[in-house]
Protein backbone atom coordinates (compact mmCIF):
# COMPACT_ATOMS: atom_id res chain seq x y z
CA UNK A 1 0.00 0.00 0.00
CA UNK A 2 1.38 3.37 -1.01
CA UNK A 3 0.82 6.68 0.70
CA UNK A 4 0.20 9.99 -1.03
CA UNK A 5 2.91 11.31 -3.34
CA UNK A 6 5.58 13.49 -1.76
CA UNK A 7 5.10 17.18 -2.49
CA UNK A 8 8.07 19.44 -3.27
CA UNK A 9 7.45 21.25 0.05
CA UNK A 10 7.70 17.96 1.99
CA UNK A 11 10.91 17.04 0.16
CA UNK A 12 12.33 20.48 1.02
CA UNK A 13 11.46 20.01 4.73
CA UNK A 14 13.00 16.55 4.64
CA UNK A 15 16.29 17.71 3.13
CA UNK A 16 16.50 20.68 5.49
CA UNK A 17 15.44 19.05 8.79
CA UNK A 18 16.34 15.34 8.58
CA UNK A 19 20.18 15.55 8.78
CA UNK A 20 20.10 17.33 12.15
CA UNK A 21 16.64 16.54 13.57
CA UNK A 22 15.91 13.04 12.32
CA UNK A 23 12.64 11.38 11.43
CA UNK A 24 10.87 12.41 14.66
CA UNK A 25 11.45 16.13 14.04
CA UNK A 26 10.37 15.78 10.39
CA UNK A 27 7.19 13.95 11.50
CA UNK A 28 6.33 16.89 13.78
CA UNK A 29 6.61 19.28 10.85
CA UNK A 30 4.82 16.96 8.39
CA UNK A 31 1.75 15.58 10.23
CA UNK A 32 0.57 13.41 7.32
CA UNK A 33 3.87 11.43 7.24
CA UNK A 34 4.87 8.77 9.75
CA UNK A 35 8.42 8.48 11.07
CA UNK A 36 8.82 5.20 9.14
CA UNK A 37 7.70 6.83 5.88
CA UNK A 38 10.19 9.62 6.50
CA UNK A 39 13.02 7.14 7.20
CA UNK A 40 12.19 5.24 4.01
CA UNK A 41 12.06 8.38 1.84
CA UNK A 42 15.28 9.74 3.38
CA UNK A 43 16.98 6.43 2.61
CA UNK A 44 15.73 6.55 -0.99
CA UNK A 45 17.09 10.09 -1.36
CA UNK A 46 20.45 9.12 0.18
CA UNK A 47 20.07 11.50 3.14
CA UNK A 48 22.18 10.73 6.21
CA UNK A 49 22.17 12.03 9.76
CA UNK A 50 24.95 14.44 10.74
CA UNK A 51 27.65 12.63 12.73
CA UNK A 52 27.45 13.40 16.41
CA UNK A 53 23.70 13.99 16.54
CA UNK A 54 21.82 11.87 19.04
CA UNK A 55 19.62 9.38 17.22
CA UNK A 56 17.13 8.74 20.01
CA UNK A 57 17.18 10.39 23.40
CA UNK A 58 14.52 8.19 24.99
CA UNK A 59 13.11 4.73 24.62
CA UNK A 60 9.63 4.22 26.04
CA UNK A 61 9.94 7.47 27.96
CA UNK A 62 13.29 6.66 29.63
CA UNK A 63 16.69 8.11 28.76
CA UNK A 64 18.69 5.77 26.54
CA UNK A 65 22.08 6.71 27.96
CA UNK A 66 23.04 8.46 31.16
CA UNK A 67 25.56 10.60 29.30
CA UNK A 68 22.81 12.03 27.06
CA UNK A 69 19.85 13.10 29.21
CA UNK A 70 16.43 13.45 27.57
CA UNK A 71 16.26 17.22 28.15
CA UNK A 72 17.95 19.70 25.83
CA UNK A 73 19.12 21.82 28.78
CA UNK A 74 22.87 22.45 28.88
CA UNK A 75 24.68 19.98 31.10
CA UNK A 76 27.71 20.40 33.33
CA UNK A 77 30.86 18.87 31.90
CA UNK A 78 31.90 15.60 33.49
CA UNK A 79 34.87 15.80 35.83
CA UNK A 80 38.00 14.16 34.48
CA UNK A 81 39.22 11.20 36.50
CA UNK A 82 42.97 10.87 37.03
CA UNK A 83 44.51 8.07 35.00
CA UNK A 84 47.35 6.05 36.44
CA UNK A 85 49.51 3.94 34.17
CA UNK A 86 50.11 0.37 35.19
CA UNK A 87 53.13 -1.49 33.87
CA UNK A 88 52.30 -4.19 31.36
CA UNK A 89 54.50 -7.16 30.65
CA UNK A 90 55.70 -7.32 27.07
CA UNK A 91 54.01 -10.10 25.20
CA UNK A 92 55.12 -11.43 21.89
CA UNK A 93 52.39 -10.77 19.38
CA UNK A 94 51.33 -13.67 17.21
CA UNK A 95 52.45 -13.29 13.64
CA UNK A 96 49.77 -11.66 11.54
CA UNK A 97 49.23 -12.49 7.92
CA UNK A 98 50.63 -10.12 5.34
CA UNK A 99 47.56 -8.62 3.68
CA UNK A 100 47.28 -6.98 0.29
CA UNK A 101 44.22 -5.16 -1.06
CA UNK A 102 43.06 -6.19 -4.51
CA UNK A 103 40.02 -5.27 -6.61
CA UNK A 104 37.15 -7.75 -6.70
CA UNK A 105 37.82 -8.62 -10.35
CA UNK A 106 41.28 -9.99 -9.38
CA UNK A 107 40.01 -12.42 -6.70
CA UNK A 108 40.61 -16.02 -7.82
CA UNK A 109 39.63 -19.44 -6.43
CA UNK A 110 42.16 -20.75 -3.92
CA UNK A 111 43.02 -17.30 -2.51
CA UNK A 112 42.49 -16.60 1.18
CA UNK A 113 40.49 -13.36 1.45
CA UNK A 114 38.59 -11.42 4.07
CA UNK A 115 34.95 -12.23 3.31
CA UNK A 116 34.02 -8.63 4.17
CA UNK A 117 35.01 -5.98 1.60
CA UNK A 118 37.51 -3.22 2.36
CA UNK A 119 35.75 -0.31 4.08
CA UNK A 120 33.36 -2.35 6.24
CA UNK A 121 33.61 -2.33 10.01
CA UNK A 122 33.06 -6.07 10.46
CA UNK A 123 35.69 -8.15 12.22
CA UNK A 124 38.15 -9.72 9.77
CA UNK A 125 37.09 -13.22 8.66
CA UNK A 126 39.64 -14.85 6.35
CA UNK A 127 38.19 -17.58 4.11
CA UNK A 128 39.51 -19.71 1.24
CA UNK A 129 37.68 -18.78 -1.99
CA UNK A 130 35.95 -21.56 -3.94
CA UNK A 131 34.55 -19.32 -6.71
CA UNK A 132 34.52 -15.64 -7.61
CA UNK A 133 32.74 -14.22 -10.62
CA UNK A 134 31.22 -11.09 -12.13
CA UNK A 135 27.76 -11.56 -13.62
CA UNK A 136 25.38 -9.30 -15.50
CA UNK A 137 26.07 -6.50 -17.93
CA UNK A 138 25.55 -2.78 -18.33
CA UNK A 139 23.92 -1.19 -15.30
CA UNK A 140 23.22 -4.49 -13.54
CA UNK A 141 26.58 -6.06 -12.67
CA UNK A 142 27.16 -8.23 -9.60
CA UNK A 143 30.23 -9.75 -7.98
CA UNK A 144 29.59 -13.09 -6.27
CA UNK A 145 32.07 -14.66 -3.88
CA UNK A 146 31.87 -18.18 -2.45
CA UNK A 147 34.17 -19.64 0.18
CA UNK A 148 34.70 -22.71 2.33
CA UNK A 149 32.11 -22.47 5.11
CA UNK A 150 33.23 -22.50 8.73
CA UNK A 151 31.37 -23.51 11.86
CA UNK A 152 30.00 -20.57 13.85
CA UNK A 153 30.10 -20.28 17.65
CA UNK A 154 26.45 -21.41 17.70
CA UNK A 155 27.48 -24.70 16.08
CA UNK A 156 25.81 -23.95 12.75
CA UNK A 157 27.62 -23.60 9.44
CA UNK A 158 27.85 -20.10 8.02
CA UNK A 159 26.35 -19.35 4.61
CA UNK A 160 29.30 -19.78 2.22
CA UNK A 161 28.70 -16.91 -0.18
CA UNK A 162 27.71 -13.29 -0.78
CA UNK A 163 26.95 -10.90 -3.63
CA UNK A 164 27.69 -7.19 -4.10
CA UNK A 165 26.37 -4.78 -6.72
CA UNK A 166 29.24 -3.32 -8.72
CA UNK A 167 26.99 -0.42 -9.69
CA UNK A 168 26.56 0.62 -6.06
CA UNK A 169 30.15 -0.22 -5.07
CA UNK A 170 32.27 0.27 -8.22
CA UNK A 171 35.59 0.14 -6.32
CA UNK A 172 34.83 -3.11 -4.45
CA UNK A 173 38.06 -4.56 -3.04
CA UNK A 174 39.12 -7.30 -0.63
CA UNK A 175 42.05 -7.99 1.68
CA UNK A 176 44.05 -11.00 0.54
CA UNK A 177 46.51 -13.08 2.58
CA UNK A 178 49.40 -12.97 0.12
CA UNK A 179 51.37 -15.71 1.92
CA UNK A 180 48.52 -18.26 2.01
CA UNK A 181 47.83 -17.80 -1.72
CA UNK A 182 51.19 -19.34 -2.66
Amino acid sequence: MRGPAWTPEEVAVLTRVYPAGGAEECARQMPRRSAYAILFRASQMGLRRIKGTIRRKTYRGRPVCRNFPASDAPQKPMAAKPVTATPVAKATAPSRPVLAVIPAADVLPGMVVNRYPVGTTAKRAMRRVTSAQITGAGKNRWFSLHWVAEKLASGKLEFPGAMWSLDRIPDLAFEVDSEAAR
